[in-house]
């Protein structure tokens, strides 16, 4: 991180209750670089350039206590930057076109044969069952209803049925059956009885509450991303378990080593103004 800062003197630098301006014509001061180590001398900074790190002679220093954490303000001396080299003209190496392969020309037509479409799903799993599904699709908000899992499809983002391509956006959030509204209590999920839960126990279900037409297009879509995942269950669902023991692991990690506060250390140097004082003017 660089960064310029105007201050007239160490005591104009910001502190917890004060922040002062530089008033114009005032002695400025240059921001050298910005690091997150205790300043001893010499203060080791970055050039303007990044490239390598300079030692810097330490004139003051002013802590500002912030509690779990400080910013230090060094001043130092200004200095010796050393010219940098004028950058390397490489010739572009030449390229000869090569001629597609019979086989990468059959799999060119292939995709731009293809029917494309974008899916947006808006989903509420329910109790980590079931799933209501808002499609956007034909200028309406469509509803149906999955015994599909949605969160086993939150990494999905296009698959491809015969002569398809489906694009995937999906949003998720999770709630209970029993926050159920009560519209919603005569409907999907409530309705699928035992019997019919235990006779689809090998491939996903769907029904559509929405009262609006629906094109075929849409059903298909809606069919095709179901029978994808019967295909694909398995593979799914241990991505999905994978991804959310890495999640724990990672929160249990943080949770017991908490990161802790760093402070931050400013080197800076004065550099002459160029705006006039103003002082003696009549």
């Amino acid at each position: 991180m660089k960064a310029v800062c105007l201050v007239t003197s160490l005591k104009d630098i910001p502190s917890k209750s004060t922040q002062r301006k530089c008033p114009h014509g005032a002695k400025r001061w240059f921001v050298l670089g910005v690091t997150i180590s205790l300043a001893f001398q010499p203060v080791i900074g970055e050039t303007l350039t990044g490239q390598h790190p300079l030692q810097f002679r330490l004139i003051e220093s002013l802590e500002v206590d912030l509690g779990p954490r400080s910013i230090i303000y060094n001043r130092v001396e200004k200095p010796i930057l050393q010219p940098q080299p004028p950058p390397i003209n490489r010739p572009s190496e030449s390229t000869q076109a090569v001629a597609p392969t019979f086989e990468e020309l059959e799999e060119l037509r292939r995709w731009e044969s293809m029917t494309y479409v974008s899916m947006s799903l808006s989903c509420t799993v329910y109790d980590g069952q079931f799933t209501e599904v808002r499609l956007h699709q034909d200028g309406h908000n469509i509803i149906f209803w999955s015994t599909i899992n949605f969160h086993y499809l939150s990494h999905l983002f296009d698959f491809l049925a015969g002569n398809t391509c489906y694009s995937i956006f999906l949003g998720l959030g999770d709630a209970s059956l029993g926050e159920l509204p009560v519209d919603l209590q005569n409907k999907p999920p409530t309705i699928w009885t035992a019997e019919f839960l235990a006779a689809n126990a090998g491939k996903s279900a769907w029904m559509i509450t929405s009262n609006v037409a629906i094109s075929p297009e849409t059903i298909r879509a809606i069919e095709d991303l179901h029978s994808y995942f019967d295909t694909n269950k398995e593979a799914l669902i241990a991505q999905h378990n994978e991804r959310e023991a890495i999640r724990i692991a990672q929160e249990q990690h943080l949770k017991a080593n908490p990161p802790q506060p760093k402070d931050t250390v400013v080197n800076y140097f004065p550099i002459q103004s160029g705006q006039p004082s103003g002082r003696g003017a009549k």
